[in-house]
């Protein structure tokens, strides 16, 4: 499953081969949670109520890329061919909003952008 995005001890990953509704993963610490990329809500798992601000606030900005990738994924397109993995201004909005202020790494497959 390759790493989408990797923010504030976050991570992010999205199977190539996963069941509907088309979702990504997001992981912190010993917490996994599903998220729907259409409606953003949580189906399965659990976060910390901050970590699920930081991630929806996320998934807000990326909805597009998002989606994107999920309908290349069920095309059988490789990660090489994902949207995301681009770097954003994250950061920016995670420390006006939440007071947070270290910096976002974006990540692909890997390979930090």
């Amino acid at each position: 499953m390759p790493e989408i995005s990797r923010f504030f001890g976050i991570v992010i990953k999205m199977f190539f081969d996963d069941h509907n509704p088309p979702h990504f993963h997001a992981e912190y610490g010993g917490s996994l949670a599903l998220i729907d990329i259409r409606t953003l809500a949580v189906f399965s798992g659990r976060l910390p109520a901050r970590v699920t601000g930081l991630v929806i606030e996320w998934a807000t900005l990326h909805q597009q890329e998002l989606l994107a990738d999920w309908d290349r994924a069920r095309a059988g397109r490789t990660s090489e061919d994902c949207t995301l993995g681009i770097n954003t201004n994250l950061e920016i909005l995670v420390e006006s909003r939440f007071g947070i202020g270290r910096p976002a790494t974006h990540t692909l497959a890997g390979i930090e952008r």
